[in-house]
């Protein structure tokens, strides 16, 4: 058995809860597990991974199936835009989730995709220092490690303490060339919830991009962007948002806050916007390069 040095306790972050929307008819727990016939016979525990599809979104995709069987349009240009507008309900509905605006919403194809739009917008120059945990989740890096070889930025790795990761280590590593940090705000491997907020107030005082990834929170945990301002969020829906996988295309939504990124905020609008669109290029590594 291994005995390391004594460490305080995690830190448990309170969660407030939004207020009820009187619109929306409160569930008890029996009529909301009648929305996921998965849980009549067994209990489901593997959300983490795919969470279960509810009826409603069993429905939905029905409609999308008639509408794209039956084309209930006069003409293609109709059908193409009605097609179009379920897009913009999906943005407001998302800029609700995380107390965020629809403008700043993008829906593209995954986390993944997310993560490399970005990677291709936020200018770093040769000896640029991007931090990332120990123990997050190898998709989260990988946009930038070709940038490794062709830019010359460096990835540093933040050790954990037990699995954690805490944000005094942050702050011991960040140097004048640290630029951006990665984060999950639950990690994947033990759910371990880091303290957003005290890395909102590091990433502020050093004036260093906050990037996170929310997957395995949001559904789960609140989020609310306007009391923890992160630069940037991406969040796959296949999880505790219970979208269908890889149909849905998740959310990536960005804003600069720091004048010296105007620039990228600039061109992060153009690359969202492409993404955004039917005709969206696919962001993809070719050749240990990351391209649009």
């Amino acid at each position: 058995m291994a005995v390391g040095p004594t460490l305080p306790p995690p830190r448990l972050l309170p969660y407030n809860p939004p207020a009820p929307d009187p619109r929306r008819t409160l569930m008890d727990i029996s009529a909301a597990r009648d929305c996921f016939p998965g849980t009549r016979d067994r209990a489901f525990l593997d959300a983490a991974s795919v969470g279960l599809l509810p009826t409603q979104a069993e429905a939905a995709l029905q409609q999308l199936v008639h509408d794209l069987v039956h084309v209930p349009a006069r003409e293609s240009g109709a059908h193409h835009l009605s097609l179009g507008q379920a897009a913009g309900s999906a943005r407001r509905e998302i800029a609700r989730l995380i107390g965020g605006r629809s403008a700043d919403v993008a829906l593209v194809e995954s986390t993944t995709h997310g993560l490399e739009i970005l990677a291709a917008a936020i200018p770093l120059q040769h000896g640029d220092k991007v931090l990332v945990g120990e123990t997050e989740y190898l998709g989260l890096a990988v946009p930038w490690l070709p940038k490794r070889e062709t830019d010359g930025i460096i990835v540093d790795v933040v050790p954990s303490r037990g699995g954690r990761l805490l944000v005094d280590d942050f702050a011991t590593a960040i140097d004048s060339r640290t630029r951006l940090i990665l984060l999950s705000t639950v990690q994947w491997n033990n759910g371990f919830r880091c303290d957003l907020a005290a890395f909102c107030e590091l990433a502020r005082s050093q004036n260093v991009l906050l990037l996170v990834d929310t997957i395995q929170q949001l559904g789960a945990i609140g989020l609310d962007v306007g009391r923890t301002p992160v630069d940037f969020l991406v969040n796959g829906g296949h999880k505790w948002l219970n979208a269908p996988p890889e149909l849905c295309r998740p959310a990536a939504a960005a804003a600069a806050r720091l004048p010296q990124h105007r620039d990228a905020g600039r061109r992060l609008g153009r690359l969202l916007r492409q993404a955004d669109h039917p005709r969206r290029p696919r962001v993809h590594l070719r050749e240990g390069r990351s391209c649009v």
